[in-house]
């Protein structure tokens, strides 16, 4: 969360799947010519992480591209968004697609709060679609959206013409395993 003076950085624990933070937190040794790396949702929020701005690279990576639907339609990058959440939920923290879809306007309430206002500390962004991941997500998924598509129809329209992509298909080490699992990193 912060790294101090003496170069030491507290780094606290959280089980998305039970949705609890540890209360033992690891401190680790920065020291002088050191470095950390945070990943996450809110490592760019200066309420959140206490590191100086001349001691700190900001990277803001998320889902940038807008689809374009063979209707002429611009789908925004967030029901890109949407879809990896509700296949990620589903696979690593148990949860229905109809779950996720009941809880997503806090997710995008607390985005609008706690993510967006901050993304301009960035110093670089980083598009992370993947340009087949519609398809893989066709593949997965195309039935399950189908019976919840009355309810965000935004997410027919972006799987609709897609053709469907095999996950085995897709290297180990790709992002889009994040979302999909089978990846050869731990998270």
């Amino acid at each position: 969360r912060s790294v101090t003076e003496s170069g030491v950085c507290s780094l606290p624990s959280y089980d998305f799947s039970t949705g609890l933070r540890y209360v033992d937190v690891r401190q680790l040794d920065v020291r002088e010519n050191g470095f950390v790396i945070m990943e996450g949702i809110h490592a760019l929020n200066p309420s959140v992480i206490n590191i100086p701005e001349q001691k700190r690279v900001g990277i803001y990576a998320s889902v940038r591209t807008r689809v374009k639907t063979p209707d002429n339609k611009m789908i925004h990058p967030e029901y890109i968004r949407l879809i990896r959440r509700l296949h990620r939920d589903s696979v690593h923290r148990g949860r229905s697609f109809i779950e996720t879809l009941k809880m997503y306007s806090r997710v995008q309430r607390g985005e609008n709060m706690y993510i967006m206002p901050y993304k301009h500390f960035a110093n670089y962004e980083f598009d992370t679609f993947v340009p087949y991941e519609l398809n893989v997500f066709k593949f997965l998924d195309f039935d399950s959206i189908n019976k919840i598509g009355d309810t965000v129809p935004e997410l027919m329209q972006l799987l609709r013409d897609a053709t469907p992509l095999d996950p085995k298909l897709v290297g180990k080490d790709s992002l889009l395993r994040e979302f999909i699992g089978n990846s050869e990193f731990e998270y």
